[in-house]
């Protein structure tokens, strides 16, 4: 099962890649206001300064990063 505190937000593609989505910044606000700790997201290339402090952002291109990132390793 996914950690309680890991939130995720993006868009999965038909190929298996994680899409952005609108207003990121705003959607990671109110991840962190609501509890969660981590943040499993799409890989972006510009720098996410307005994300809230202490927030781990965990940067995939698709679902197979998705699933290192997240699951634990046996």
């Amino acid at each position: 099962p996914l950690p309680a505190d890991t939130a995720i937000i993006g868009e999965v593609g038909l190929s298996g890649e994680v899409r952005t989505v609108n207003q990121l910044g705003m959607r990671l606000n109110e991840a962190a206001k609501i509890g969660f700790k981590r943040v499993l997201m799409p890989k972006v290339r510009r720098k996410l300064e307005d994300a809230p402090k202490g927030l781990q952002l965990l940067q995939v291109r698709n679902i197979a990063e998705a699933m290192d990132a997240v699951l634990p390793k046996d």
